[in-house]
């Protein structure tokens, strides 16, 4: 439960944060505090903000070793 007088942040703010590459932590605070864990609309996504950030991680790696030329 929420503590009362304390501000929340949005699901918004979570997934914001998220696709700017805070899942690895918002993925281990969900998981150990079980904060979200059981509505599918925040699981998906957040699924789609973690595949975004894998993507985009690849995309830069190979984009660095092809302008690095190794």
């Amino acid at each position: 439960m929420a503590v009362q007088e304390r501000d929340r942040l949005s699901e918004r703010m979570l997934l914001l944060w998220c696709l700017l590459g805070g899942w690895p932590g918002g993925w281990i605070t969900g998981r150990r505090i079980r904060h979200k864990n059981h509505k599918q609309s925040y699981r998906i996504r957040f699924g789609i903000c973690v595949v975004i950030n894998i993507v985009a991680s690849i995309c830069l790696l190979w984009l660095g070793i092809w302008l690095l030329g190794t």
